[in-house]
C-alpha cells in the first residue's frame, strides 16, 4: 500500500501541521477534501524524535499561526491541487 505524502507542511518552530488530500466516491463521483495532521516534535530522553498531538500553553501561539496559515492556503487554493466543486 502507498503512503497518503503529505501536499503541502506548513512549520514554525516545533509546531507543524501537513495537509492530505484524500478522495471518496460520494453518489459515484470522486470528492477530494483535505485532511490536516498537527503535531509537536520533541527529543526525548535517548535523544530520538519523536512526535505528539498533545501542546502546552506557550505552543498555541505556533499552533494557531500553522493552523491559520493551512486554513488560508485551503481557502484561497493557494499552491494546493484540491478542487472543490461546490465553490
Amino acid at each position: 500500500m502507498e503512503k497518503n505524502k503529505p501536499i503541502c507542511t506548513i512549520r514554525t518552530g516545533n509546531i507543524s501541521g501537513a495537509v492530505f488530500k484524500n478522495v471518496v466516491k460520494v453518489d459515484g463521483k470522486e470528492r477530494e477534501f483535505a485532511s490536516i495532521k498537527l503535531v509537536k516534535v520533541y527529543k526525548d530522553k535517548d535523544d530520538k524524535w519523536c512526535e505528539t498531538s498533545n501542546f502546552n500553553l506557550s505552543d498555541l501561539p505556533k499552533l494557531t499561526l500553522v493552523a491559520e496559515t493551512i486554513y488560508r492556503k485551503l481557502m484561497l487554493k493557494d499552491e494546493l491541487d484540491l478542487s472543490d466543486e461546490s465553490s
